[in-house]
């Protein structure tokens, strides 16, 4: 199986899907996973996707499979299709109403995200939760993140000096992303390995964190991890801002569907007030937070801005000519995580090949071309050899 560009066709957004050909368009697919819940569940449908038991399968015991003319097939101008997004949600929802934890919900959308002809954006947001209409990214075991404070300096009240007054640079530190296990055992989300392990009495703060002791606080430590970027943030000249408007937020929930509650509650309000069954944290002041993925280049572990393109990536050491000009030797590896065919048994980190094929390429009428393709999280590049 490989990755393909979809053909070119007029107002309708370049996606990816992935077949044995070309021409593998409107098929049927079905996306096996393994055992989920801790007892048996029934079929039910969601949109498009109809989740199923496979009887007999001791290995992968359900399936969700997209028939060859449902809407996952069907693309527009849209860069999110709405509706197919809806019916993705509900579909995670629903099955943790059934019994899924947060490591098997991962699994699912890993699976899905992979498995699904999506357009680039769709493809972030199935896969790590980046969500530009909610400014929001969701924080998955593997990624890092990148904080970068300012502090702010005040050199004087005269009117020479007062420009000179305000935030500035201050350095940044990274904190690692993973799954740990809280008092009781169960599994959530801590950040930086070594905090996480040790879980130091932190204690609670009112005008917003310094950095990433602050999400080592009491009643932190769930499930679901989320951030969200606020409409505005204050300028270097100002003095800041204490509080959730104006400043990144980290949403922490023990469940998806609370996930999902207090996300509504923060897009309808700007701040957390009144929130339930989870936690909110925020930075002090000014601070940037990014959100890392790691990819290999020639098998060498490389972090990069969760958004970041494949033209981004390599602009780093090669200008890209144009998508109709002949270029070939491009070996780009997508990794499938606990996506399976035919086989019962998974594949430590198991990789396909996008298909660079330069006969089939061009520029979309949207102005993307398939250098604009969007990396994801294991996704791995070997450089030609002379």
């Amino acid at each position: 199986m490989r990755y393909f560009f979809s053909p070119f066709k007029a107002n309708v957004q370049p996606f990816v899907f992935r077949g044995g050909k070309r021409d593998a368009l409107s098929v049927q697919l079905a996306v096996r996973l393994p055992k989920l819940f801790p007892q048996q569940q029934a079929a039910f449908k969601q949109g498009p996707f109809d989740f199923g038991v496979r009887p007999g399968d001791v290995t992968f015991p359900y399936q969700v499979v997209l028939a060859a003319n449902s809407t996952v097939w069907q693309h527009d101008s849209s860069a999110v299709r709405a509706g197919l997004k809806s019916d993705f949600l509900k579909l995670l929802a629903a099955l943790e109403s059934r019994g899924a934890r947060p490591l098997g919900l991962e699994m699912v959308r890993q699976a899905l995200a992979n498995a699904l002809p999506l357009t680039f954006a769709e493809s972030l947001l199935y896969r790590h939760g980046l969500d530009p209409e909610r400014r929001a990214v969701d924080l998955q075991a593997g990624m890092r993140l990148r904080i970068e404070p300012q502090v702010r300096q005040f050199i004087g009240p005269e009117s020479r000096e007062q420009l000179l007054n305000g935030f500035v640079g201050a350095g940044s530190s990274a904190a690692e992303i993973a799954v740990t296990l809280d008092p009781s055992g169960a599994r959530v989300t801590g950040f930086n390995n070594f905090l996480a392990t040790l879980r130091p009495m932190v204690e609670g703060n009112a005008g917003g964190g310094g950095g990433v002791i602050d999400l080592q606080t009491r009643g932190f430590a769930r499930g679901y991890c989320r951030l969200f970027y606020p409409p505005s943030l204050p300028g270097a000249d100002s003095v800041g801002f204490a509080g959730f408007e104006k400043n990144v937020s980290i949403l922490a929930a023990d469940t998806f569907a609370d996930l999902e509650t207090a996300t509504a509650l923060y897009l309808s309000q700007g701040n957390f007030e009144g929130l339930r069954n989870a936690a909110a944290a925020t930075f002090r002041g000014r601070v940037a937070v990014t959100p890392e993925i790691q990819v290999f280049l020639e098998g060498n572990p490389v972090w990069v801005p969760v958004g970041t393109t494949f033209r981004q990536w390599v602009s780093a050491f090669t200008v890209l000519a144009p998508a109709e000009v002949p270029l070939d030797r491009i070996a780009l590896l997508r990794s499938i995580g606990t996506l399976v065919d035919e086989t019962n048994k998974a594949t430590f980190y198991p990789t396909e090949a996008v298909d660079f094929e330069q006969r089939y390429l061009g520029v979309y009428s949207n102005g993307l071309d398939c250098y604009d393709l969007p990396l994801l999280a294991g996704d791995s590049l070997q450089l030609p050899k002379p």
